[in-house]
């Protein structure tokens, strides 16, 4: 999971510093787009992380949740068993 959302940053950064290279080299000769505006890198990583975040799917997230759930109820009957001892 840490692997993946690592992946995802990347991504998003690798892709924010593309936006940031096309609007400043590539659409300075686009004269009939008018004036052009760059967001900020920041707005185009949040912008990138938001498009690339199918990368992670949500069944894997629900079960992470599933298993931890169910290893702290197993954590929890294995400590009372050996207090109880």
């Amino acid at each position: 999971m840490v692997f993946l959302f690592m992946i995802l940053l990347l991504l998003a950064l690798v892709s924010a510093i593309g936006a940031e290279v096309y609007t400043q080299f590539l659409l300075t000769e686009a004269h009939y787009l008018g004036t052009t505006k760059s967001l900020g890198f920041a707005w185009n990583v949040l912008t990138f992380f938001i498009l690339y975040n199918n990368l992670i799917p949500i069944s894997l997230q629900v079960t992470l949740e599933l298993v931890r759930f169910f290893q702290a109820i197993y954590i929890n009957q294995v400590g009372l068993r050996n207090v109880l001892l």
